[in-house]
């Protein structure tokens, strides 16, 4: 027994008629007249009584007529799902995005991917960058998206490991409690040279806020002010908002509701973080992970 004769069989049931179920099936009656008797044969049962006004199943047809019938719809439901697997419209993708870039990409993204794949099983971490890269190279995340200032050089670095993927660029501006803001015009961070600034702590391989802070005070010949480190920016924004200091944010910081902090735009020119997304370049993206990498690099176009 096949499933196709299976098919065929629940058909005649449902159809009641040999004739009627050749015409649903868009077979003539002949062969499917055939398939039912090698099935009964094979089974050793009858299946169908055959009468003048059509047929009815036997018991045992009964009972093979209504497991066929989950049977099928269940093969029905294997074939779609492992389609849609094939399509990546299904799964399970892991996803390490640095605090800095929940605040407004990556629900962006989010809201692309699961419209176009709604049934996908999405799970979304907040490492800092060092450890996303090293999640995405572990094979425990499945894709990374983190803020540098020079993706060339994160390129260069993991060249073999890596692919990545310019998404979005960021400009900074400047976040400071609301008890300390200044007007809402620019603000030269020269007259901020005797706070107490927030910035996340280096990575060897990343360049980020530390180096564009950094290169800002020696480039006009002044020491580097006073700073506290913290995890990511996520951890600086509450100790901003309670007076403890100022930070570099990115823009995306406005698209957080009810922000404890205010932000000013920057009078001084400064490079603007990056938004990266990488994956393996060691084994090919899963079918789901294809497309997330697709809604990654439509957005791309659009910056």
């Amino acid at each position: 027994m096949d499933i196709r004769q299976l098919r065929y069989f629940v058909t005649v049931v449902a159809e009641g008629s040999l004739t009627k179920a050749a015409a649903a099936l868009h077979m003539t009656q002949p062969p499917l007249s055939t398939s039912i008797a090698q099935l009964e044969q094979e089974l050793g049962v009858p299946l169908l009584v055959r009468g003048a006004r059509g047929t009815r199943p036997t018991e045992a047809g009964s009972y093979l007529a209504a497991v066929g019938e989950r049977l099928i719809h269940e093969l029905d439901d294997i074939q779609h799902d492992i389609r849609s697997l094939a399509l990546g419209l299904t799964g399970k993708v892991t996803i390490a995005a640095v605090p800095t870039i929940t605040w407004e990409l990556l629900p962006e993204v989010l809201l692309r991917f699961l419209g176009v794949a709604p049934a996908v099983d999405v799970t979304v971490t907040d490492p800092p960058p060092a450890t996303a890269i090293e999640m995405v190279l572990r094979n425990e995340a499945d894709l990374g998206i983190i803020a540098t200032v020079s993706i060339d050089q994160l390129r260069e670095t993991y060249r073999s490991q890596l692919h990545f993927l310019r998404v979005r660029t960021m400009p900074l501006m400047l976040a400071i409690s609301p008890s300390e803001a200044p007007p809402d015009e620019p603000v030269s961070l020269t007259d901020l040279h005797g706070k107490t600034w927030i910035l996340p702590g280096r990575s060897l391989r990343i360049r980020g806020l530390p180096e564009v802070f950094d290169s800002f005070w020696f480039g006009r010949g002044l020491p580097v002010p006073a700073v506290r480190r913290v995890s990511t920016l996520q951890t600086a924004i509450p100790l901003v908002a309670a007076g403890l200091g100022v930070a570099l944010v990115p823009n995306s910081l406005r698209n957080m509701r009810h922000a404890p902090v205010v932000l000013r735009p920057l009078a001084d020119p400064l490079p603007p973080l990056e938004a990266a997304a990488f994956w393996s370049a060691d084994r090919p993206p899963a079918a789901t992970v294809g497309t997330l990498i697709g809604v990654l690099e439509e957005l791309a176009s659009h910056e």
